[in-house]
């Protein structure tokens, strides 16, 4: 076309006025943006702030390079939109001055309106990045408008290579559409690390082909098929669109690789050449049956998508979500999946608006209500396919997508796309029957192929999910000694409220002020309610607590009401209690469903914060009221009694603890310790406290855990030190516990210790002394973990020895593993929990054996890649023990002690054989052996591993009396060139001395920390070789790997200083290569960098090794016991008689390995 016309084609163009479906799209899309900000609308303060608060915002410290992308990109359609609106009425930089001003006000007004939601926050970073989103759309519209050289170049290549008319505009947006849902968030990186990350997935699935997902392959096929055929109907040159759409499609997916969060598939390229070849069998048919035949591959592509399953042997069903765009907000996945709910639709639309049909009213209202209908089934039937998450969105979304075209005026009378078939003639009625059935059996195999393609990729037969029951299915409960009469719930009584308004006013002071008009916090209108009843309007609380929508797992809705409805009981008029009633029911109902969809577990802290606390609640004060309260309290009794209880037997044992690291104790099992057995005492007189005695020895547990420093032990998955246990205070009220009460008071004797209400604290408690008549050393045998020190005060040498069995949540793979404390930390769990969950750091280095003070045995053809949650990941081989428990995607956390007791080949880790505890010594022989083998290790699991250990003791001895620590390790390895190392951590570097290492730590003003020196002689081998390991870039190395994230690990160390991340580890080695090696190692702890008074000697006799150590008066003896497990230890005084002691066990027989043969396969 000569430049004249298309310059005046371009002006006409411009000329036209605004389309109305333009005008609809803008502010459709428009409240979207304020809805997404302003989500979820719920709890406004209106006075949380003022307009002087926001006009004094700053700008935030951090920001994520999430929320930065999103922030712009989000604008960026709107700013498109309206200046492409405007630009019809003014020039080109006014409109785009105009659009970024009201943009930029825009996203001002919703930041404004953020300020009264507590779930929001303000910040001038977003007003920014929001008006930049806005320029960018703008200054897209201007380059793509078709009087700029730009706009007439794709205006030329339009006309050149496209058929005219609106309707083929429609199947380019169709193609334009795709290619931004394979790209989004458009944001190229050309880093080295991010281009392996775009090609990891690709690899991984060529190296291990069973990771390949047939599911995935198949929609790409059926999407690629119909979008092919698509740019046969659009396209001018008809014979050459397929070659054309695959140059096209294959440039789309070789893009994904640089683009930040994307990646190239084996399925999309196995997708890509089978949807060409099946497009390419279909090409030459005349255009009405292509279309046809497009329609029927994109609707398949549809549904399949929609009913393929994870592969995730860990994935959870999720509750129906109604509420629009909740999980689409704020997320670079959620923008994905937007454009993933268009574009199919539209393109539906465009393949029957090109047959032109008759009735086109009809047909768009029918198409409407058909595919809302069927999707919302879909959705529905999403509930019970593990990993997905039914969503109304995903409903909602393709209605307006498949209704848009039809609203555009100049589609309804768009020139037709049928064009004459330019190749071989029509085929006969036969051949077309044949054809159409063949077309049809495939289209319906692929579908069933891939929608049966949902079981996970399982290593294990075991790998097995039990289900808790429905609540239908279980006998109703029967409590002999129940409280009907409300309030069932502890309640404060008169001498309570006494005792707080005497020694504590300033608690019903903030309590009127914070809950006036009935306002604020829920639970806290409740308590001025109870207290104060005529302060509190119950006619607009009742209307607060029933308009409540229950959310995540529902206990934030869960626990006010069953407190209101309980403690304001006598208060209600009968109508709200019945409201009540239904409401309170349903929200048990709906936690039973959080519960079973998500298998949440009594060994993980997701169950304890705060479900059960919520459900236990709701069922006690909705008991015998209704029979549709029945299933509920049926449910909540069996979960109680046969599930949580025998867990807590199982963990805490006699002595108390808790498996989970960190803050996870505060978090989860230290808010329920005290909260549900008093609340089951109080309602049906079934006494928890004496049933499971760790309760009690739970305090122990608070009390041993901290160090010198009074931080805890870095056990497990810990970030957050410091964390209180909400059952501590209450507890140790209730077992009259002094030093759990007093060893870490940090605030006011009088306050609410529990909720609903809990005892309030006793004067009397708070006696810091009181903890030096405690032992110096404590067992909790549910854990197999000994803790140990020389005293009760801040210099005091502290040890931990840990070997147990595994219960599955934030715990490492440990067993085995010791720390030492004096002056500091001197041998360390290494690594840091982040910087995120799940991230490189943390699975190929902090949860490994790697970063813990044990042996490593290292098999080179350990290098199975982990299975789990569709995208496999290579994690580093470190020589360690079996990768089970959360986190590696291989097993559902047990929801009970039996499911824990089936699995118990998987799960048992290790166990103490023998101990001592007496005259200053503790000692532990412990068999490591299962933690590193059972009978699945050597069958080609990740979880299980590689058979490299067939027997392994440790023995673990402090002793007090001349404050030395004795390790002594036999092991035997499968093979004799497999290599053992046998490590110790640090945070300073290590010294090598003549006979072993020095290790010290520098002092700080930090309580605890007054430095301190550690150094070790290596008894046995008596030969061996010493590697320091560590220092800049070498902080976290694993299998040639420094698994320091780019620096990001020391982000948060920087942060929090009493993390203790390390820099250094010693590694001890054999110097020949054999089966059996023997570790026997002193270690003297000291304080300051002082030389030890402490004399070591090696001994040697009638087949035995030993050591002699020395310390003022008191010398002891440890002697290895020929053919057995431990030593024996003497002790040999200067003033009393000599003494021994064997702790010692016949070795561990050998484990099995699982059958591998051919029945064993066919099983």
């Amino acid at each position: 076309m000569p430049e004249s016309q298309q310059a005046s084609a371009a002006s006409s163009q411009r000329n036209r006025p605004v389309s109305t479906v333009i005008l609809y799209v803008l502010l459709a899309y428009t409240l979207l943006l304020i809805y997404g900000t302003l989500f979820p609308l719920q709890e406004w303060d209106w006075n949380a702030g003022n307009l002087q608060t926001y006009l004094a915002m700053q700008w935030p410290r951090y920001f994520g390079t999430g929320d930065l992308i999103v922030n712009v990109l989000v604008f960026m359609p709107f700013g498109l939109l309206l200046a492409r609106i405007l630009y019809r009425r003014m020039g080109l930089l006014s409109s785009i001055l105009l659009t970024t001003l009201l943009g930029t006000l825009l996203s001002a007004s919703v930041e404004y309106l953020q300020m009264f939601l507590p779930g929001r926050v303000s910040s001038p970073m977003d007003i920014a990045l929001n008006g930049s989103g806005s320029l960018i759309g703008a200054c897209l519209q201007g380059i793509m408008r078709t009087e700029g050289v730009f706009g007439r170049y794709l205006l030329a290549r339009r006309q050149r290579w496209f058929v005219p008319g609106r309707q083929a505009d429609l199947g380019i947006l169709v193609l334009a559409l795709w290619v931004l849902s394979q790209l989004s968030p458009l944001v190229p990186s050309f880093d080295l690390g991010l281009l392996k990350d775009g090609l990891r997935t690709l690899w991984q699935t060529l190296q291990t082909p069973q990771l390949f997902d047939t599911s995935q392959a198949a929609v790409y096929l059926l999407n690629i098929a119909s979008l092919a055929l698509i740019s046969r109907i659009i396209l001018i040159n008809q014979r050459g669109a397929i070659r054309w759409f695959a140059v096209f499609a294959v440039s789309v997916l070789v893009l994904k690789i640089p683009v930040v969060s994307r990646e190239l598939s084996a399925e999309a390229l196995v997708g890509l050449m089978a949807g060409l070849l099946v497009a390419t069998l279909l090409r030459a048919h005349p255009t009405r049956r292509i279309i046809g035949y497009a329609a029927v591959l994109l609707f398949t592509a549809v549904v399949t998508e929609t009913l393929r399953g994870v592969n995730d042997p860990n994935a959870a069903m999720h509750s129906f979500n109604w509420i629009p765009f909740a999980h689409h907000i704020s997320s670079l996945v959620g923008i994905g999946d937007i454009l993933n709910g268009i574009w199919p639709y539209i393109g539906l639309a465009f393949l029957t608006m090109s047959l032109q049909p008759r009735g086109r009213r009809a047909i768009l209202l029918l198409g409407a209500v058909l595919i809302f209908v069927l999707l919302l089934g879909l959705e529905w039937m999403q509930q019970y396919v593990p990993g997905r998450q039914p969503d109304i969105t995903d409903a909602l979304l393709p209605v307006f997508a498949w209704t848009l075209p039809w609203l555009h005026p100049e589609l309804r009378h768009s020139a037709s796309l049928i064009r004459p078939v330019i190749t071989r003639p029509h085929p006969s009625s036969g051949q077309r029957v044949l054809f159409g059935s063949i077309f049809a059996l495939m289209v319906v195999g692929i579908g069933l192929i891939a929608v049966s393609q949902n079981s996970p990729v399982t290593a294990d037969a075991s790998n097995t999910r039990t289900m808790f029951p429905l609540p239908e299915e279980l006998m109703p409960a029967s409590f002999d000694a129940f409280r009907y009469t409300h309030p069932r719930l502890p309640l404060p009584s008169e001498a309570d409220l006494a005792i707080l308004r005497k020694h504590n006013p300033s608690y019903f002071k903030h309590l009127e002020r914070d809950t006036r008009r009935g306002k604020g916090q829920l639970d806290r209108v409740i308590n001025q309610a109870t207290f104060a009843p005529d302060s509190i309007d119950l006619d607009k609380l009742f209307k607060r607590l029933m308009r409540l929508d229950f959310t995540y797992r529902g206990h934030n809705q869960a626990m006010p009401l069953a407190k209101a409805y309980d403690w304001l009981y006598d208060y209600w008029t009968e109508e709200q209690r019945a409201g009540l009633l239904t409401q309170t029911i349903k929200a048990g109902e709906y936690i039973i469903r959080v519960i079973r969809k998500e298998r949440l577990s009594p060994y993980n802290v997701s169950l304890y914060n705060a479900p059960l606390q919520a459900l236990i609640a709701v069922a006690i004060v909705i008991h015998d009221k209704n029979p549709r309260a029945t299933p509920v309290v049926a449910f909540t009794n069996e979960l109680l009694m046969n599930r949580v209880v025998p867990a807590w037997k199982q963990v805490m044992g006699n002595n108390g603890g808790w498996h989970e690291g960190g803050e996870y104790v505060g978090l989860g099992i230290g808010r329920a310790l005290f909260t549900i057995p008093d609340m089951w005492l109080h309602a049906t007189g079934i006494d928890l406290y004496a049933e499971v005695p760790g309760i009690k020895g739970f305090l122990d547990f608070q009390i041993y855990r901290q160090r010198p420093d009074n931080t805890e032990f870095r056990w497990g998955d810990a970030q957050a030190l410091g964390r209180d246990s909400d059952a501590r205070k209450a507890l140790a009220v209730e077992f009259n516990h002094k030093a759990a009460f007093s060893a870490f008071w940090r605030s006011k004797p009088y306050v609410i210790t529990a909720w609903p209400w809990g005892p309030l604290p006793l004067q009397h408690l708070v006696d810091p002394t009181s903890i030096e008549d405690m032992p110096t050393d404590a067992w909790f045998d549910g854990l197999g973990l000994f803790v140990a020190r020389s005293n009760w005060s801040d210099d005091a040498t502290y040890v931990t020895f840990k070997a147990g069995d595994n219960y599955w949540s934030h715990s490492h793979l440990d067993q085995g593993a010791f720390t030492i404390y004096k002056g500091g930390a001197l041998a360390i769990d290494s690594g840091v929990y982040g910087p995120h969950y799940g991230s490189d750091h943390h699975m190929n280095y902090a949860y490994q054996s790697i970063a813990h003070n044990l042996i490593t045995v290292t098999d080179e053809a350990d290098t199975v890649p982990s299975l789990a949650k569709k995208k496999t990941r290579i994690i580093a081989n470190d020589g360690g023990q079996r990768r089970i428990g959360s986190g590696w995607g291989q097993e559902s956390a047990p929801i009970d002690f039996r499911e824990w007791k089936d699995k118990e080949h998987i799960y048992h880790t290790a166990s103490i054989l023998d101990s001592l505890r007496e005259d200053g010594f503790t000692v532990a022989v412990a068999d490591l052996t299962p933690a590193y083998t059972n009978k699945l290790s050597g069958t080609g699991t990740f979880e299980h591993r590689t058979r490299r250990v067939e027997r392994y003791t440790r023995t673990f001895g402090y002793d007090k009396g001349t404050d030395t620590i004795v390790v002594y390790d036999q092991i035997k390895s499968t093979q004799a060139h497999f290599r053992k190392r046998w490590l110790l951590h640090s945070i300073e570097q290590p010294l090598l001395t003549p006979d072993g290492f020095r290790v010290s730590v520098v002092s700080s003003n930090r309580r605890g920390h007054s430095g301190g020196s550690l150094l070790a002689h290596v008894v046995l081998p008596r030969q061996y070789s010493l590697n320091v390991v560590g220092g800049p870039a070498a902080e976290f190395l694993v299998d040639g790997v420094n698994y320091d994230e780019d620096g990001k690990v020391w982000e948060r160390p920087r942060k929090k200083p009493k993390l203790e991340p390390g820099h250094w580890r010693v590694e001890l080695s054999p110097p020949h290569d054999a089966t059996d090696d023997e570790f026997l190692v002193v270690l003297i702890p000291s304080l300051g960098q002082l030389p030890s008074d402490v004399l070591v000697t090696p001994l040697s006799e009638s087949g035995r090794t030993g050591v002699e150590i020395q310390r003022g008066d008191r010398r002891t003896r440890w002697w290895t016991i020929p053919d057995r497990a431990g030593l024996e230890i003497e002790k040999l005084d200067a003033y009393t008689l000599p003494q021994q002691w064997r702790v010692s066990a016949e070795h561990p027989l050998p484990i099995p390995m699982a059958e591998t043969g051919f029945f064993s396969f066919l099983q």
